[in-house]
């Protein structure tokens, strides 16, 4: 072979060979492979291994479950979880659901609607007059051949951060409704811009994370650890000091913070209802406006001292002359006083007082809502908050959604012959008295019917009237005997924090006192009767609501008829047996009939329902006492 065509084949060789082969390529890009693997085991092993952990605690039953509803001991019904607000405070934490049961297969000729909500929902200071309750008795009585479930879910002291979380569950459970009544606590509750916030509030889906991390299994194991980002929770007694250091200005930027929060959690909530294919009936907030001053108020900051001393003079001749009834002289001193600082809400809710008393009335409208809105302990839903409701009904409002606009239903058209809400539709500043919340249950009643026309029969006429007051009076057993108790209930509460501060507080204390005596100092025996009469009869119309039995027993205990409470709490542990405050009621009553072998037993029983109840620990010793003082 020739030099040449050596040289030929060499270089032809050496072209070839220097082209990648295939399997080059791949040892090539075998690095990134393995780099790439090792990130995903990275990134995997921890979350198996974090996974596996969870699974372990659970079937370990480490812990407590966090879920709004938990079966009950038979295993055939739903029923409160005391401990769900335990997830979003602390297991120190006393506020639970109020209790209720129902069927975990819904029957499909039945009914199902959840509430939602605060306080104001539940129901204060007795949820078994609330609107929900009256509700329930205007759905019942009006359709009887329809079977319905009511489930009051709503919480005291509670905001939408967990409200969100509460429709969740609810969706689960196969609602035709969801009725939402929100906003009162926004700026006081979990979440708000107060002292422990950490300046998280605006930090929405970081505060959601860090729940749900604390809700786990492995959080509760953690304990503190588990929430050291998360907001701390008040400590020790929440006294006039407590609240006046969680005033909050009006131009606080916590508040957009606020606002921001409640709209999302408010879409949340929507969205759950929308995604368990259920209507939606979502109204604003009514408030007390007109007999309720505000509960703090802060100057402006920057004021100087100068122009603090010249407002006060202002502010003090404004105050004398309302008390001498000299309206015209008192608003202009307080207008004098408003171009100085127009930020105090005690200023504004006097301004308010003079314009009614001068028959201003749409200017004085304008000034109690500017009151509300400037409240420094702003436990009210403000303007703000209900114009989020609204504009978030009127987007999605349709044959799945009605919107109820209760702030103005309720309030009316006060110019126009009607009265702006106040003492007569609240006991103080957002819980309805009966009246109030039968006026909120018509609102309701009525576009329950639009909402659910198919599934309750109706045609296209038009919706039938709501049962009268007196009807769902007689229906729910609510008489003038607790009418008296339930306003004596008021009063105590209004009588300590965070009402101190307002306008006049020992003179509106003392007038209440008066009022009190006035209406109920009378009641006399035949009262009595009549209210055990008016309890026996709705117990007879309606003989599985646990509420009548435990309401009577509590009435009778009131007047130490012992025999006659035992009874009637024995029937409500029968319908009940659940509920820790039921068998506790029972326990005492058999301890006051010195019936003390049934009461050791129903001792032994809330033992293992809670055994670290201070209250199920007091009434063993109390049952020990008395037995041992008879032998």
């Amino acid at each position: 072979m020739s030099q040449k065509s050596k040289g030929k084949r060499t270089r032809r060789s050496s072209g070839v060979s220097s082209k990648p082969q295939v399997g080059q390529r791949r040892n090539a890009s075998s690095p990134l492979r393995v780099w790439l693997l090792r990130g995903i085991l990275a990134i995997l092993a921890p979350v198996v291994v974090v996974l596996g952990i969870e699974f372990g605690l659970r079937q370990l039953d480490y812990g407590y479950a966090t879920d709004f509803f938990i079966a009950s001991d038979d295993g055939e019904r739903w029923v409160e979880n005391p401990k769900f607000a335990w997830q979003f405070y602390s297991p120190n934490s006393r506020l639970k659901p109020h209790p209720f049961s129902i069927t975990q297969s819904k029957a499909a000729d039945t009914i199902r609607v959840f509430v939602l909500g605060e306080s104001a929902a539940l129901g204060t200071p007795e949820p078994a007059y609330g609107f929900v309750r009256i509700l329930e008795r205007m759905l019942t009585l009006s359709f009887p051949d329809q079977k319905f479930e009511i489930v009051n879910a709503a919480m005291p002291g509670i905001n939408s951060h967990l409200i969100r979380a509460i429709a969740r569950d609810c969706s689960a459970l196969d609602p035709e409704l969801l009725i939402v009544y929100m906003g009162n606590n926004e700026m006081v509750g979990l979440h708000s811009p107060g002292p422990e916030s950490r300046g998280l509030t605006k930090y929405r889906s970081l505060l959601h994370t860090i729940q749900w991390v604390r809700s786990s299994r492995i959080g509760q194991l953690l304990g503190p650890a588990a929430g050291f980002l998360a907001p701390k929770q008040p400590s020790g007694d929440q006294d006039m000091d407590f609240f006046r250091n969680h005033r909050l200005a009006a131009d606080d930027s916590g508040r957009l913070a606020v606002y921001d929060n409640f709209r999302s959690n408010l879409g949340d909530v929507l969205d759950a209802a929308k995604s368990a294919g259920a209507k939606t009936l979502l109204s604003t907030v009514a408030v007390n406006l007109r007999d309720c001053p505000p509960l703090g108020s802060l100057h402006d900051p920057t004021l100087g001292g100068d122009e603090r001393a010249s407002w006060e003079a202002h502010f003090r001749r404004g105050v004398e002359q309302q008390k001498a009834d000299e309206l015209d002289a008192a608003l202009d001193a307080f207008r004098s006083a408003s171009k100085i600082d127009g930020a105090y809400a005690e200023l504004a809710f006097r301004m308010a007082k003079c314009l009614e008393g001068l028959g201003d009335l749409a200017a004085a409208k304008a000034a109690y809502v500017r009151a509300r809105d400037l409240d420094a302990l702003p436990f009210r839903s403000d303007h703000s908050l209900n114009a989020i409701i609204k504009e978030e009904g009127l987007s999605r409002e349709g044959t799945d959604l009605k919107l109820v606009e209760a702030d103005q239903l309720l309030g009316g058209d006060w110019g126009g012959g009607g009265q702006l809400a106040g003492l007569e539709t609240f006991y103080e500043h957002v819980h309805f008295r009966f009246s109030g919340d039968y006026e909120l249950a018509v609102l309701f009643f009525e576009q329950i019917q639009n909402l659910l026309k198919t599934e309750l029969g109706l045609d296209e006429l038009d919706p039938l009237p709501a049962p009268s007051l007196e009807q769902c009076a007689a229906a729910l057993a609510y008489n003038r005997v607790n009418e008296g108790l339930l306003e004596s209930s008021i009063m105590d509460m209004t009588a300590q924090a965070p009402f101190l501060d307002q306008i006049d507080h020992e003179a509106r204390k003392l007038e209440k006192q008066a009022r009190l005596r006035e209406r109920y100092g009378g009641l006399n025996t035949n009262d009595v009767s009549e209210a055990f009469r008016v309890y026996q009869q709705a117990m007879d119309q309606f003989p599985n609501d646990w509420n009548l039995p435990y309401m009577l027993a509590r009435l009778h205990f009131t007047f130490h008829n012992f025999e006659a409470a035992r009874e009637n709490l024995k029937r409500a542990v029968e319908l009940m047996p659940h509920v820790l405050e039921v068998r506790l009621g029972y326990t005492r009553a058999l301890i006051e009939t010195e019936q003390f072998d049934l009461a050791f037993r129903e001792i032994e029983v809330l033992q293992k329902m809670a055994p670290d109840s201070p209250e199920v620990a007091a009434a063993l010793g109390t049952a020990k006492a008395r037995r041992a003082s008879k032998r």
